[in-house]
């Protein structure tokens, strides 16, 4: 601390003993009649740079230049991409849900076909072609030759060898099957197909009651029932139906379709 006041002191007397010597040297000079010679430092150049004019008045940029390039713009930008994003997710989503609902529909259609139509149409197909030969058979000797009023005669069901009595067995066990999906699976069916479903359950009814000798020998009182062969043709035009919609559902799965078309018969 004692050092560096006695620095500041040192300097302090030089400036006062330099400022004296001056002076003194400036009253003897003019005593003299002389003037005080005082040093001038030697003058230097200075180079002065021209720097160009700043114009302050910048061409205005397009109103739309503004817009894209400025806050605007990127305010625009990045409301663009999140309804974009908002947008996209949404459509993932919408795809999944017509996917899951499309796969709803191909599992109940496919219940449908292997649970009522698959099993009656193939039971039904057999019954026919067993119906066919045994009606052929008999119609060589009869032309106006019906089963189910045959079958009301216990004559005529004496008189038939083993094949016949094998083959109505096997006929009013399949009708009998029939008759079970037709009781139990009517709620996989289509409405318009009820009624003829019903007239064909019934025949199916007096064909087995006939085969046990419980209906008495009227052939009026039953020519009018028939089996319904229509009922062929609108269960083959359903099947053909079902297995179409299927086919649209599976080629585009996450498409909305429109409602299955109506069965028409």
């Amino acid at each position: 601390m004692d050092t560096r006041i006695r620095i500041i002191n040192a300097i302090i007397f030089s400036i006062f003993a330099f400022l004296a010597t001056d002076a003194i040297a400036s009253e003897i000079a003019w005593q003299a009649g002389q003037p005080a010679m005082t040093a001038v430092p030697q003058s230097f150049a200075v180079t002065v740079a021209e720097i160009p004019a700043i114009r302050l008045d910048q061409p205005s940029k397009p109103l739309w230049r503004e817009i894209l390039t400025g806050s605007v713009g990127s305010g625009l930008a990045s409301a663009f991409a999140a309804i974009f994003g908002v947008w996209f997710a949404l459509r993932n989503t919408t795809s999944t849900l017509r996917q899951k609902s499309n796969e709803v529909e191909i599992k109940e259609l496919q219940t449908r076909l292997n649970e009522f139509y698959g099993p009656f149409n193939q039971i039904s197909r057999e019954n026919e072609l067993l119906s066919l030969e045994f009606r052929n058979r008999h119609k060589a000797v009869d032309d106006k030759f019906r089963t189910l009023i045959a079958l009301t005669d216990p004559a005529w069901r004496a008189s038939l060898d083993g094949s016949d009595k094998a083959i109505i067995e096997k006929m009013i066990t399949n009708a009998a099957a029939l008759r079970d999906l037709i009781r139990e699976k009517s709620g996989l069916v289509d409405l318009q197909l009820i009624p003829i479903l019903a007239k064909a359950s019934a025949h199916y009814c007096l064909l087995e009651l006939a085969s046990e000798g419980l209906l008495d020998r009227k052939s009026d009182r039953f020519k009018d029932n028939v089996y319904p062969r229509e009922l062929d043709d609108a269960i083959s035009k359903e099947i053909a139906r079902l297995n179409s919609r299927i086919i649209v559902l599976l080629a585009k799965p996450g498409k909305k379709h429109r409602p299955i078309e109506s069965l028409k018969l």
